[in-house]
């Protein structure tokens, strides 16, 4: 018996490409740098990953492995690279910006349930701007 009954992938890719090769027509730069995500449901279970773990240097979790409602995050640095949630896609959804857009998760903070992820999140430039300041 397979592990994942029916997976559900849902990569953006197909929205983002024309935009790419629309951009590299038009000789501007161009980039693609959405993360891959998908969510298999398995019975009872919301199983919801992006990113990818490969190089990360910390993991912390979110929720409760025990009751069957958690998110681990991985970061490499201060830099989230991968979430991986089950039975949380509110922060499921708080994830995936950080790891399509550049931003940072205060990982001190990324496991108190009682603070939402999405507050968590700073832009990476905002970080540079308070360093240098």
């Amino acid at each position: 018996m397979a592990l994942l009954a029916r997976p559900t992938f849902d990569f953006d890719h197909h929205s983002h490409y024309p935009k790419v090769a629309a951009a590299i027509l038009a000789s501007t730069q161009a980039s693609y740098r959405a993360v891959p995500w998908f969510r298999p449901d398995r019975y009872d279970l919301k199983l919801q990953v992006a990113g990818l773990t490969d190089g990360h240097h910390s993991v912390v979790v979110r929720g409760s492995v025990a009751d069957g409602a958690f998110c681990a995050l991985y970061f490499r640095g201060k830099r989230p690279v991968a979430a991986e949630c089950v039975n949380r896609p509110a922060d499921f959804m708080a994830a995936r910006g950080p790891l399509n857009h550049g931003r940072t998760i205060d990982a001190e903070r990324a496991g108190d349930t009682t603070v939402s992820l999405k507050t968590l999140q700073r832009d990476i430039v905002a970080d540079i701007v308070e360093v240098a300041v």
